[in-house]
């Protein structure tokens, strides 16, 4: 089950402050969030939830839920808290708890509506942004395309751009610097990259998405290269039969047995380079 970032920065917080109470009570067992198992994060996450949806809910109400819950999963009592037995000292009706742990219904209660309070009062006083707008990133280098030719393609460097006469691209210092080589062809652009004005986005020239498509063609074909390259390795550990029943199954070929190894593992490795990993 998902969980939206505000109950999920509610729980964590809840959960935290019961921590502290219970370390100044003595009780250092209770682990940070990032440590706490999943049923104590989802414990904490239902609690939210509940008192989300039901505001005027009381820390007696808190409990009832948390009780209710931890029936639905099979949870008992249990003099001492045991996870695998699912087994909790709190397994109580509310009026047979002990005050001290009461106090952790309303200390829950409250971080939940004085937290979700807090943030709802950020956000009131937070300027809207509008939904397109686009950061600037101040890191891009400005390139312009000035050759005479009307018409540039990047077959060199991988990165899929390609340029018009005149025409800058805003690009990632790396990339920038590759086609700056090329003084006969780029030029830096002086000037800034154009930012959005009027609560308008600024222009999209396709940069960022040409370069996140290379960027992914390049990752796969280094993954398929590395693919490649453990079955050669395999290759070269087989035997002559499975040389053979490996050319057969994957490139229909026939294998010749009474050849030596070497010749044979040659003849499948030139298969592999020829057809690729089937």
């Amino acid at each position: 089950m998902k969980h939206n970032i505000i109950s999920l920065a509610l729980a964590m917080c809840a959960h935290e402050l019961n921590r502290a109470y219970c370390a100044a009570m003595g009780d250092v067992s209770q682990l940070p969030w990032a440590e706490a198992p999943k049923w104590q994060q989802d414990s904490s996450l239902a609690g939210v939830a509940m008192h989300l949806a039901n505001p005027d809910a009381t820390p007696e109400q808190s409990h009832e839920s948390w009780l209710a819950q931890k029936t639905a999963d099979g949870w008992v009592y249990g003099e001492v808290k045991d996870s695998a037995k699912k087994e909790h000292p709190c397994f109580l009706p509310y009026a047979e708890l002990p005050a001290a742990q009461k106090a952790k219904d309303y200390i829950f209660r409250a971080a939940v509506h004085s937290v979700s309070a807090a943030i709802a009062e950020v956000q009131a006083k937070t300027p809207a942004q509008p939904a397109a707008a686009q950061a600037i990133d101040p890191s891009l280098i400005g390139v312009t395309y000035i050759h005479h030719r009307d018409e540039w393609a990047d077959k060199v460097y991988g990165t899929g751009l390609t340029f018009v006469k005149g025409q800058t691209r805003y690009l990632p210092l790396e990339v920038a610097l590759k086609l700056l080589r090329h003084q006969d062809l780029f030029e830096k652009n002086k000037g800034q990259a154009p930012a959005a004005t009027s609560g308008e986005p600024a222009a999209d020239d396709g940069t960022t998405a040409s370069l996140a498509q290379s960027s992914k063609e390049q990752a796969q074909l280094q993954a398929d290269q590395h693919a490649l390259m453990d079955l050669h390795d395999s290759v070269n550990q087989m035997g002559k039969d499975e040389l053979a029943q490996y050319a057969m199954t994957n490139f229909k070929q026939t294998l010749d047995k009474r050849q030596k190894v070497g010749e044979m593992r040659a003849q499948v490795n030139q298969f592999l380079d020829q057809f690729g990993a089937v």
